[in-house]
Formats: structure tokens, C-alpha cells, sequence
């Protein structure tokens, strides 16, 4: 996944969703994604796109390891 950074300096990202919907979310450095709903009554994720939140969280947090080093 490809991150952006905010004014604040936390990474960010978009994905799809099954239905095609353009996420977006954002790693605040604590092992989590913050997926941002607001413009959706719902969002559908199958597990492949489970497990690629769960890596982008991975690399989000090496990134973040690797500015800190």
C-alpha cells in the first residue's frame, strides 16, 4: 500500500472495497487502521482485504520504526 502522509504526520492510504469504493484510512503508529466510514452507510471487506489491512498496519509500522531509527 502506498502512504501519504497528513499535516500531522500520520500515514495514510485508500483501498478498495468490494463494492469499489475508494476507502480511506490511516495508521496513527499503534498497531491499528483507522478506517474512515463517514461518507458510507456501510463497507464490505473480504478476507483478502483483511489480510492486506493487516499488512499495510505491518508496514505502516516499519515506516514508522524506520523515521524514528
Amino acid at each position: 500500500m502506498d502512504f501519504k502522509k497528513d499535516k500531522e504526520g500520520t500515514m495514510c492510504s485508500k483501498f478498495l472495497d468490494e463494492e469499489g469504493d475508494n476507502i480511506e484510512c490511516s495508521f496513527n503508529n499503534d498497531q491499528c487502521v483507522e478506517i474512515n466510514t463517514e461518507k458510507y452507510t456501510y463497507i464490505t471487506l473480504s478476507i483478502s482485504t483483511l489480510e492486506a489491512l493487516i499488512e499495510s498496519i505491518r508496514e505502516a509500522e516499519e515506516e514508522y520504526e524506520s523515521e524514528q531509527s
